[in-house]
């Protein structure tokens, strides 16, 4: 809550009339700014946004037809609700629904057209792994493929051991997945029990299946390097745990 106010009160500090006159650069400038304050302090960092913001340019770059006006901000604002889901501990806040509130907020004070918010809320809302919505512009698709490419391949091993290591999980565990999932996994996917969780099973509940749920041809083209290397890295060290 107190996230959301401190961020109002950044945009209401700039009067209407120079927000009419604020370039796109200066828009998208604002916008970054918005952006790293609110994930200062959240594992969705400010790094991720960045790797998920040339990843979609480069998805984008397929398709001539892209509305750029709705791609850029959605990109830059789709996990700045991310703050808040990480500090419920129930499980219950969904950070692609609190962020589409907090872009609209952001939006309105900027006067940007009500049809270009609505579509920026709905890529926002879908680009979350387990919303059960599917993206329905090319926009929220680019976005949600872009947004999970940066789940696996290299940075995705680096940034699940940095999860890892974070929530005082181990390195490796040999489990029943069936039984893993029906323990330790809420209905909305969410992990109850950091400590019993791991990389190997992050990867084998969820990052193994990424490349399959992809949607434009571009990024699915992207993801398949991506997955062979990582599935290479767990099956050696599923052999080397093995030994």
């Amino acid at each position: 809550m107190n996230q959301t106010t401190a961020i109002q009160r950044k945009i209401a500090q700039l009067p209407a009339a120079e927000i009419k006159g604020i370039t796109e650069q200066q828009y998208e400038d604002l916008l970054w700014m918005m952006v790293e304050e609110a994930l200062s302090c959240s594992a969705h960092d400010i790094d991720h946004v960045r790797r998920v913001y040339k990843l979609a340019l480069r998805i984008a770059g397929h398709y001539p037809e892209v509305n750029y006006e709705v791609l850029i901000p959605a990109v830059l604002l789709h996990d700045i609700g991310r703050r808040e889901e990480d500090l419920d501990l129930t499980g219950r806040t969904d950070h692609a629904i609190v962020g589409a509130a907090k872009a609209r907020a952001i939006l309105e004070h900027m006067e940007i057209r009500e049809e270009v918010i609505c579509e920026i809320q709905k890529a926002i809302v879908t680009h979350r792994y387990r919303s059960g919505q599917g993206p329905a512009s090319l926009e929220a698709a680019i976005l949600y493929d872009a947004d999970k490419l940066d789940a696996i391949g290299a940075v995705g091993i680096a940034r699940t051991f940095m999860m890892a290591g974070q929530e005082g999980a181990r390195l490796y565990r040999k489990v029943d997945l069936e039984t893993y999932t029906a323990e330790n996994l809420t209905e909305n996917g969410r992990i109850q029990n950091q400590e019993d969780h791991a990389p190997n099973v992050e990867y084998m509940v969820k990052l193994k299946h990424i490349p399959d749920r992809l949607i434009t041809e571009a990024g699915r083209a992207l993801a398949r390097e991506r997955a062979s290397l990582m599935k290479d890295f767990f099956d050696a060290l599923d052999r080397e745990m093995g030994e």
